[in-house]
């Protein structure tokens, strides 16, 4: 992928063993035209690879900045959708969806970063882009703080 986070113009939060939690919060964030990309962790299951052929579009991106390169088969780009987020939280509290790394993307423009998603001490990185009223809905859904990402 051509596009890195913008470390100085961003807000951090820690991030969540909560996967479901987190997809759900996702939707505080969403902005038109926006894609999800999703690095899957371990082989999933075949129902849940299905849908997400079924709703990804055609890769226009290469791997997230940070990333180790997997298999092109555990790469997955979408548009997003309340829909969608609901459907990965499902899948999610069935154990049957475990994701390594996401991001939220518009255009080749990377709008957040989570690497390592789901681990303890993780954290999760947001443009300044996305509007704060967004991003302190996100965090409170979570039950994170936020803060300036600048290093």
């Amino acid at each position: 992928m051509d596009g890195e986070l913008d470390c100085q113009n961003t807000w951090c939060t820690s991030g969540t063993t909560e996967a479901a939690q987190f997809f759900l919060a996702l939707k505080w964030l969403i902005l038109p035209d926006m894609q999800l990309y999703l690095e899957i962790a371990a082989p999933t299951v075949r129902h849940v690879r299905d849908y997400l052929v079924s709703v990804g579009m055609e890769r226009q991106l290469g791997l997230m900045i940070g990333s180790i390169p997997p298999v092109w088969e555990q790469v997955y780009q979408m548009r997003i959708s309340e829909e969608l987020l609901c459907d990965l939280a499902e899948f999610s509290v069935k154990g049957a969806l475990v994701v390594d790394h996401l991001g939220l993307f518009r255009n080749t423009e990377v709008l957040l970063d989570y690497s390592d998603a789901f681990m303890r001490d993780s954290f999760v990185y947001i443009s300044k882009q996305i509007p704060l009223d967004k991003v302190r809905r996100f965090s409170r859904h979570l039950g994170v703080t936020y803060r300036d990402g600048k290093l």
